[in-house]
């Protein structure tokens, strides 16, 4: 006759009760031991525990853990001329759906050939507070000797979540 589930927890816990009463704790059933009976029981007959283990941490590691909650990004305009010429501010519009601290980037794409250091794509940046749903313009000026495809792009900060959108141009 097989223990149901709450037979097989008591005698788990009444044994590691025992065992530490007398001074044998150290030999006793661990925590480990315990989810490992109480496994065995609800698990199908057949079942592999040491295989399940080894699924669910690939699983995890894959899926990553189940009760993490995203906060999905909110939306940001940003409005950028198609070209400019080097050593000329590049100008923009941003309007956020969030109030918070903005961070603007300008970045060459990654893998561009001629960059000097391919780790360390940022050619300027600025930050400043923006407010949701008010347009605001500003400027970044790339280094003079910086031609070809940039990418704008703008992250905003807020207490309640967080804004992200990227925008392509090029210098001529």
């Amino acid at each position: 006759m097989q223990a149901d589930l709450g037979e097989v927890a008591d005698s788990t816990i009444d044994t590691r009760k025992a065992n530490e009463s007398t001074g044998a704790g150290a030999g006793g059933p661990s925590t480990q031991e315990l989810i490992d009976s109480l496994a065995a029981v609800i698990s199908p007959p057949g079942s592999d525990l040491r295989a399940e283990r080894r699924e669910h941490a690939l699983l995890y590691n894959l899926i990553g853990d189940p009760t993490l909650r995203l906060v999905h990004p909110e939306s940001v305009s940003i409005s950028v001329d198609p070209g400019y010429d080097r050593g000329s501010p590049i100008g923009f519009q941003v309007t956020s759906a969030i109030d918070g601290w903005m961070t603007a980037s300008l970045h060459r794409p990654l893998g561009w050939a001629d960059q000097d250091d391919p780790n360390e794509p940022t050619l300027a940046t600025l930050s400043m507070q923006v407010t949701g749903g008010v347009s605001v313009r500003r400027e970044l000026t790339p280094p003079s000797e910086i031609g070809g495809p940039v990418v704008l792009r703008v992250h905003v900060a807020g207490d309640d979540g967080w804004a992200a959108a990227a925008a392509k141009t090029r210098i001529r």
